[in-house]
């Protein structure tokens, strides 16, 4: 369970699993292991990352929590093969859909949320304990990234995520996601605007060893899903306090 300090996950780092992709472009998931991932989305839920997708495959899933029934559901995805995100929530059966708007390649690619192959962003996706939904790319969100639903919240309750990855669609093991992921974090509560100063601070710390082929040995996560070795999954008691950066 989530529940402050930090859960690592991956192999040789206390459970969970780096494990190839079957579809044969060499690309990983981390499957979470065990009995699946066990937390209380009590003020909501945030799940941040900085995300690099090396091609926009078919649905790819970069969260994917879902519990045994199918009644609870927590996805981020990209849409189809677009660089449009979608966050998912589903809460006793009740999904609300925040699916970024369309964008024309040959026109204003900036709608687009996620940028192009190759480039880092960092993303967060937070849904708050009142039904507000919000996506932010590098600290910022814009028109047509947020909404809200008082009828539909993540549930508050402890539920245990059988089926848990980053990386796929782990109920159906599909959804691959083709790319790299670092410094992933989970926290147990929606965090607001001026707390995704966050994120700058993690950009202004990390932007120059990211293009230059930063490894593992500066930043508190480092998974790649071509060379997948450990992640870690945090929720600090304190979230809005500086990043572990070691």
């Amino acid at each position: 369970a989530l529940a402050g300090g930090a859960a690592f996950l991956g192999p040789g780092a206390g459970g969970g699993a780096a494990l190839s992709n079957p579809n044969g472009n060499d690309g990983r998931f981390l499957d979470f292991g065990g009995g699946g991932l066990t937390f209380a989305a009590v003020d909501g839920i945030t799940f941040a990352a900085f995300v690099r997708h090396d091609s926009f495959q078919s649905w790819g899933t970069i969260l994917s929590l879902r519990d045994d029934g199918g009644s609870n559901w927590i996805q981020l995805y990209n849409l189809g093969t677009t660089r449009r995100a979608r966050w998912l929530i589903r809460n006793g059966w009740t999904t609300k859909l925040l699916t970024t708007p369309a964008y024309d390649d040959g026109g204003d690619a900036s709608l687009a949320f996620f940028p192009p192959a190759g480039q880092w962003a960092h993303v967060a996706a937070v849904a708050t304990d009142a039904g507000v939904y919000t996506l932010y790319r590098d600290g910022a969100t814009r028109e047509g990234w947020t909404t809200s639903d008082d009828t539909v919240a993540p549930n508050p309750s402890a539920l245990t995520y059988t089926y848990a990855a980053l990386g796929r669609y782990d109920y159906y093991s599909s959804g691959y996601f083709d790319g790299a992921l670092r410094d992933v974090r989970l926290y147990a509560r929606a965090l607001g605007h001026n707390q995704m100063a966050i994120v700058h601070w993690i950009k202004r710390a990390t932007k120059n060893s990211y293009s230059s082929g930063h490894t593992a040995s500066s930043i508190s996560l480092d998974m790649h899903f071509h060379a997948a070795t450990s992640a870690i999954l945090k929720s600090p008691d304190n979230p809005t306090s500086s990043p572990s950066i070691r």
